[in-house]
């Protein structure tokens, strides 16, 4: 799926149950893909160069696989493909914000944010943002960043929280309108909104 001049942002697969398979992190070029795979090779996290038809499918030069704390299948890569044809929305809309932002966030629920935290900012050079915590819902949220984004990812953890699961991801819209319609776009769908 296309929501900029990126041959696409999203690959959708069939599957046994909802959620994320993979997400992917973007590093600069092959120099930092390598200083990233040291990183993480020296703190024992098992790293998997993808193939090259793995590249292909994304469309990118190359890419690394490892597994997060979190339960999340990690991607690092570099070199991602530009489509040469403008984006057109399936319906008329202002567009998504990408750019150096990415696609949006992800948040995801677990059981020790600190330790998490530490991976990504120790071994990826993520940063924390900050935090929230909402003792009325018995939820708690740390965000880091990797981009100009207040947040890539969020971690949720407390009580209510679910390790394990996607809490939900985020794409930014360039008008509130768009919102709106998408809203009552679900909601002529049938489609639960929370």
């Amino acid at each position: 799926l296309r929501m900029d001049e990126r041959h696409h942002r999203f690959t959708v697969i069939p599957g046994n149950a909802d959620g994320i398979a993979r997400v992917g992190w973007e590093v600069a070029n092959a120099q930092a893909l390598r200083e990233a795979v040291a990183r993480l090779t020296a703190a024992k996290i098992p790293v998997t160069p993808g193939t090259e038809a793995e590249a292909r499918a994304r469309r990118v030069r190359e890419l690394v696989k490892f597994p997060d704390p979190a339960g999340l299948n990690g991607e690092l890569y570099y070199g991602a493909l530009v489509d040469e044809r403008p984006f057109r929305p399936g319906r008329a809309m202002s567009g998504f914000v990408t750019g150096t932002g990415g696609l949006g966030h992800v948040l995801v629920d677990v059981e020790k944010p600190e330790e998490i935290a530490a991976f990504y900012c120790n071994l990826l050079g993520f940063r924390v943002t900050d935090y929230i915590l909402w003792d009325e819902m018995k939820v708690n949220v740390l965000f880091l960043h990797c981009n100009p984004r207040h947040h890539s990812l969020g971690l949720v953890y407390g009580p209510n929280a679910s390790p394990g699961r996607i809490n939900h991801f985020m794409l930014e819209v360039r008008s509130l309108d768009d919102v709106g319609h998408a809203y009552d776009l679900a909601d002529k769908l049938g489609l639960t909104v929370v």
